[in-house]
């Protein structure tokens, strides 16, 4: 198999076509918001008062029936709303527990509404508000007045934020130290799950090259047996093109044959030689072209195909 055509296929695809590993890397930041919490909510202060933690975008999909979906909220946004909303029930479950809602969800008409709320054990369960008309819209005012459009400084992820909180990290050394711990668990883990996608996607593309070349076994035989035919007599047809250059060439040497007469007849021989090789490589191209207009063989592999015993 083209393995080196396979790997440039398998990198095409993977810029071109992200979802699978940018979502995993967006649940692996929630679940991590998650956690943390109520980590978050005990060092506010600190958050608060430094723009690149609080800016940090919360992977989390908030909105309404009928209007859509809230802007991405960042951490500041939801701190602000858990310490200053002044509604009580965001900050505890039906029981009384301690329990942050982190998920708005709902109807602003009927005030039906499906939210989400996490514990310090960062444990998940929904939770149904009776005040939903008043939660949905502090929470979006929040978002408004915390998570400006065009943000002035470079936001931490919510990793950094939680290393950088979890190491006490006060000095910008530290806070760069917590960072660049952050990347290289990222950079791991991105990683292994490439190599993991990428062992997969070499599984499915052997499979599916071994079933092509059984399905179209036949018209592949048949190319390549004209293709050596072919070949071969291009070689002949070359190899008598030389035998002429070498007898003209020696007739010159020998004064037989002037210089213009040799010089016309190489100029012969050499486009005849072009000819000849061009046909060869016509043939290939327009067998390649008729095997490869259905989609399923590629020419690659009828090229990897045809080079094999």
């Amino acid at each position: 198999m083209n393995t080196s055509n396979n790997n440039h296929s398998f990198m095409n695809d993977v810029h071109g076509n992200e979802d699978a590993i940018v979502n995993a890397e967006y649940k692996h930041s929630r679940d991590c918001f998650l956690r943390n919490a109520f980590l978050f909510l005990d060092n506010a202060e600190r958050i608060i008062g430094d723009p690149r933690m609080s800016l940090a975008r919360v992977p989390v999909s908030n909105g309404l029936a009928y209007t859509g979906a809230f802007p991405i909220a960042c951490i500041g946004a939801y701190l602000d709303w858990w310490l200053h909303s002044g509604i009580e029930e965001i900050l505890h479950d039906k029981e009384g527990r301690n329990a942050l809602t982190w998920v708005v969800s709902g109807s602003p008409l009927s005030g039906m509404n499906s939210c989400s709320c996490v514990y310090p054990d960062g444990s998940i369960d929904t939770i149904s508000h009776g005040s939903f008309g008043k939660i949905w819209r502090s929470f979006l005012d929040a978002i408004k007045r915390c998570c400006p459009e065009k943000e002035t400084v470079e936001p931490f992820s919510i990793e950094e934020v939680v290393e950088i909180l979890k190491t006490n990290a006060a000095t910008e050394e530290d806070i760069l130290r917590a960072r660049l711990a952050v990347q290289q668990s990222v950079s791991s883990r991105l990683r292994f799950n490439l190599n993991q996608i990428f062992g997969r996607y070499m599984d499915v593309c052997n499979r599916y090259e071994s079933m092509c070349l059984k399905y179209h076994k036949d018209e592949l035989s048949a190319f390549r047996t004209d293709v050596l035919r072919i070949t071969a007599e291009t070689g002949k047809a070359l190899q008598a093109v030389a035998v002429e250059v070498s007898a003209s060439r020696k007739e010159y040497r020998e004064g037989v044959k002037s210089k213009d007469e040799h010089t016309k007849l190489m100029d012969d021989l050499n486009k005849r030689r072009g000819e000849i090789e061009q046909q060869l490589k016509k043939f290939k191209t327009d067998g390649i072209a008729r095997l490869t207009a259905d989609g399923e063989l590629t020419k690659e592999l009828i090229e990897s195909y045809l080079s094999s015993k």
